[in-house]
């Protein structure tokens, strides 16, 4: 297999490459997957723009060469639709998929099934977020080397953190996320869940692959052990997320050093609520004991506080610290 040719797409409307005033949410590799009804592996072999009043649709057809999730078959046709777009967008969607037909290459597609009265496969969108400009899937997200274009990111995360910007890396991540079976799923209990799918996990600036404003940024996760073991990471090992890779190249928002790994710590124990258990119980009141350290003397800078966050999650539980 060609790696120069792998991708993966996701369609959504258009966006900048930065958030504005507001954090960023991203979905891992893993959730990108599991809300996926389809995934496989193909070239565009078809291509068709059709007009009717002020709908526009661009219908695609995918050759599948591997099909990763989902029924196998040997083509897969999905449209996608503008409502009288004033921009001349769904010409330019119209180009872009052509492009990728005649140049040949491949992509990892994620798509969900047809609607009631749909006759055709839907890309993968966020169209219920509560906040559009930073919806949790929000561009075309192909896995190509750097080069290919400047509009498509050029790292992917995973649940347990990890970075990927080699194709084959990416593609072996799908596959293996398409392969799992949890052993136990739990119920979102985050501040921020909003309608979108998974859970957030607050993480500093640096692990979102196109961050939007503010120290924490969102990463969406599939609610189960994986989440739970990077809440537990966070608490235990806050200092990993500041020696990985980083996802992005941006220098903005980066706390100062006293306050790195208190913030990797506060947004664990906010993780670790959808997570409630004897164990983590235990883990939060030994948190909730500890010193808390002082504010910073300059009001302007920031302060996170995992201390005070253990004892606001356990007396939501209606546990008591002694």
């Amino acid at each position: 297999m060609n790696t120069k040719l792998i991708a993966v797409i996701f369609l959504s409307t258009a966006s900048s490459a930065r958030a504005q005033l507001a954090p960023a949410h991203e979905a891992v590799l893993e959730l990108k997957v599991e809300t996926a009804d389809v995934v496989v592996r193909g070239t565009v072999q078809d291509v068709h723009r059709r007009e009717a009043g002020q709908l526009q649709e661009v219908t695609v057809t995918v050759k599948v060469l591997e099909t990763i999730k989902g029924e196998n078959r040997s083509s897969i046709e999905f449209t996608d639709s503008e409502i009288n777009p004033s921009n001349g967008y769904s010409i330019f969607k119209e180009g872009y998929f052509n492009s990728w037909r005649t140049g040949g290459y491949e992509f990892l597609w994620f798509l969900r099934k047809p609607g009631a009265g749909q006759s055709s496969f839907s890309p993968f969108r966020d169209g219920l977020s509560i906040v559009p400009q930073i919806a949790l899937v929000r561009d075309v997200l192909p896995l190509t080397p750097r080069g290919y274009s400047s509009i498509f990111p050029q790292a992917y995360v995973t649940a347990d953190l990890r970075v990927l910007r080699n194709p084959e890396d990416i593609l072996a991540a799908v596959r293996n996320a398409a392969a799992y079976k949890p052993r136990r799923r739990s119920e979102c209990a985050g501040a921020i869940v909003r309608t979108t799918p998974g859970c957030a996990v607050g993480v500093p600036y640096r692990m979102v692959v196109r961050p939007g404003d503010g120290f924490v940024q969102y990463l969406h996760l599939p609610v189960d052990e994986r989440m739970e073991a990077l809440c537990l990471r966070m608490i235990q090992k806050p200092e990993e997320l500041w020696t990985i890779p980083s996802a992005n190249t941006y220098a903005s928002y980066v706390p100062p050093d006293a306050e790195k790994l208190p913030l990797v710590r506060e947004q664990g124990v906010h993780c670790l609520r959808s997570f409630r258990s004897d164990a983590t119980i235990a883990l939060l009141k030994s948190v909730a004991n500890e010193k808390a350290a002082p504010p910073p003397q300059n009001n302007r800078l920031p302060h996170f506080d995992p201390v005070k966050a253990a004892f606001d999650t356990l007396l939501s539980w209606g546990i008591s610290v002694q």
